[in-house]
């Protein structure tokens, strides 16, 4: 059987992690013909690409701190995994561009579908490894039942919110909050079983 680094997935990993996070702040804008005397009015009104960009801060800082913490528990690695890895960061190094629709577009259903979109199956990915790494027993069952707990909540609000984007795009964008309350919940229930 072919050997599989860990050290080396979590260096490609955190590379990714670092270079996403650094090319979020390309989705701020100020327009450079803006004159010296209307550059606070111009800051005011970008406030929308200043939530995106906050948001999605977080998002990819929740999903490096998921991804830290389950790699601290797993044992070992295999082929399938590696590649699970490589979709889910592909789908990390995706969100700047839903960001920057969102900071220019999002009272619009197609840019706040998008994000809830890429942010959902990313999550979903985070999920879909945390199984996989639990079936071929690459981690305990505490530490998966961890990981769901906090990539399932965040894979439904964000993927539910796709439908809603298309009704009300702001109701969708209030929808991502459920995750929080959904995560919460989930941690007591599972502290209540392991613990």
């Amino acid at each position: 059987m072919a050997r599989y680094g860990l050290g080396r997935l979590l260096t490609l990993s955190d590379g990714v992690f670092a270079i996403a996070l650094t090319v979020l702040v390309l989705s701020l804008h100020v327009d450079v013909s803006t004159p010296a005397s209307q550059v606070g009015a111009a800051i005011r009104q970008a406030w929308s690409e200043v939530y995106a960009y906050a948001l999605s801060v977080v998002v990819i800082g929740a999903f490096w701190m998921g991804h830290h913490r389950l790699y601290a528990r797993v044992t070992r690695t295999d082929a399938v995994i590696l590649w699970m890895n490589v979709v889910y960061l592909g789908l990390v190094a995706l969100i700047p561009y839903p960001t920057d629709l969102l900071g220019r577009y999002g009272g619009e259903s197609d840019a706040v579908a998008l994000y809830g979109g890429v942010v959902g199956l990313g999550a979903l990915a985070g999920v879909a490894t945390t199984l996989y790494a639990a079936k071929r027993g690459f981690i305990g069952r505490a530490a998966s039942y961890r990981a769901l707990g906090r990539g399932i909540p965040t894979a439904a609000a964000f993927l539910l919110s796709v439908p809603i984007a298309f009704a009300s795009p702001k109701a969708a964008q209030l929808f991502w909050l459920v995750a929080i309350p959904l995560r919460i919940m989930t941690s007591r229930h599972q502290f209540a079983e392991t613990g």
